[in-house]
């Protein structure tokens, strides 16, 4: 086994020379997450070593039940996902985290949600050298890797070291799954040291086993996306009448929220905009671009469309007439305007962004409109479109037709509202069953 991983070291350092620097020129690492990454640890990062950091048990071992429960959050999607587990495991007394990320973007959101009360910290590379160093610094007794992580190196020094791995809303994507397929021979392997996999559905179990994990060791639990969305109903709605009085004074008109949005969408949807009102002569409509850095970008566009552009940071007793759209220019708004829209769109996804997050509206039962770029929230499309509670379309002429529907039609608009809440409920207890196998784990079980 040592000359093996002593050839995959080899390998995978070769690879990451190669790589290295695309990585640099595309922004996707820098110097210290790659220092991290390579196991080499600056003074001020926290250690769990004796020798290091006073107060430490000098006689804790790797697996525990003093050490820290390491949990991995490859991106920012994963970042959030995480909070609700947390929080639970907090609960119920479990006190030290760990939390490592692979990309940047989801390190600083991270730091920013989690670093006042939990080590944040790159993911370590998948060399001897490197996990070792990560091991032995900081001493885990648990490792919860978030949806999917199937490194060899790390798994197999885990368990080494007897320190129990468990997956949590395991997915794993079409374009994952035909690479993984390639290197059944790895995932085989890999998958020997997971005590527990807890899966999204039926179709990831399928995957999952076709890539070596034993079906005993599979569990079916559901999304925990869908349950990890917590308002405070009260003070939504005093926003949502507050925001009312703003956008829609007398309640006469339709409003549609397009949230998320990324260049050139905005001009896609004030043309939509323009030819629908002159059926609906109360439509009101209020833009929140993804980066609120562009608002000014899209007031030159709104006003070449021969409307009057309002920042939502300059309302001050005003309300807003038909001819004006609201621009959102500061974050922490959105679900304030879903609760208020008649009609949401989620951006980043008529243009190839990707698409963002569009289970907020749904969870208050809006009726919710997106394109065809949906690949960063793939498992989220599939359940909504399976369930038909939420509307694709493909061009500015689908967007229009299906928008003019939906404000012409109240049996389509509660269609939806009833079939994304059918989703949600559906989805009920995958937070209880992925924290009942983390316990189970923790407890030795």
């Amino acid at each position: 086994m040592g000359f093996l991983f002593f050839i995959y070291d080899i390998v995978l350092f070769l690879a990451l020379l190669l790589y290295l620097p695309v990585y640099f020129f595309r922004g996707k690492t820098n110097w210290p997450a790659l220092k991290q990454r390579l196991g080499i640890f600056d003074a001020g990062i926290p250690s769990c070593i004796p020798a290091l950091q006073p107060g430490c048990n000098a006689g804790m071992q790797l697996g525990s039940k003093a050490g820290v429960i390491w949990v991995q959050a490859v991106s920012v999607g994963e970042v959030i996902l995480i909070e609700r587990l947390i929080e639970r495991l907090r609960a119920q007394g479990n006190t030290d985290f760990l939390i490592t990320a692979t990309t940047l973007a989801g390190y600083e959101l991270a730091k920013k949600k989690y670093g006042a009360d939990c080590d944040v910290l790159f993911f370590p590379g998948d060399f001897s050298w490197a996990v070792m160093s990560f091991l032995r610094r900081f001493q885990p007794r648990l490792f919860v890797a978030v949806e999917t992580e199937i490194w060899p190196q790390v798994l197999y020094r885990l368990d080494r070291a007897g320190v129990p791995a468990v997956i949590v809303n395991g997915r794993i994507s079409d374009s994952a799954f035909k690479r993984y397929i390639r290197a059944a021979f790895i995932t085989r392997f890999a998958f020997k040291f997971f005590k527990k996999v807890v899966v999204q559905n039926d179709e990831y179990r399928r995957r999952f086993m076709r890539l070596g994990c034993k079906p005993a060791k599979i569990i079916v639990a559901g999304n925990l996306k869908f349950e990890g969305i917590v308002v405070d109903p009260v003070l939504l709605e005093s926003e949502r009448r507050r925001l009312s009085g703003i956008v829609n004074p007398g309640g006469h008109g339709p409003i549609l929220f397009a949230a998320s949005t990324h260049y050139p969408e905005e001009k896609t949807i004030l043309r939509v905009f323009c030819r629908l009102s002159a059926q609906f002569r109360q439509l009101r409509l209020v833009i929140a671009p993804r980066h609120v850095a562009r608002a000014a970008q899209i007031a030159k566009t709104i006003r070449m469309q021969g409307l009057n552009p309002l920042m939502l940071s300059e309302v001050d007793g005003g309300v807003l007439i038909q001819e004006t759209v609201l621009i959102v220019d500061s974050v922490g708004h959105l679900m304030s305007f879903y609760a208020l829209a008649d009609v949401c769109f989620v951006g980043g996804s008529l243009v190839n962004y990707g698409g963002h997050n569009i289970l907020e509206p749904l969870y208050l039962g809006k009726p919710t409109v997106f394109g065809p770029f949906m690949q960063n929230f793939k498992d989220i499309e599939d359940m909504v479109l399976l369930n038909k509670a939420g509307l694709k379309v493909r061009d500015e002429g689908e967007f229009e037709a299906v928008l003019r529907k939906l404000f012409t039609d109240e049996y389509a608009r509660k269609e939806l509202e009833a079939a994304s809440r059918q989703v949600f409920a559906s989805q009920k207890g995958s937070l209880d069953k992925n924290l009942a196998v983390i316990e189970e784990a923790l407890g030795g079980g």
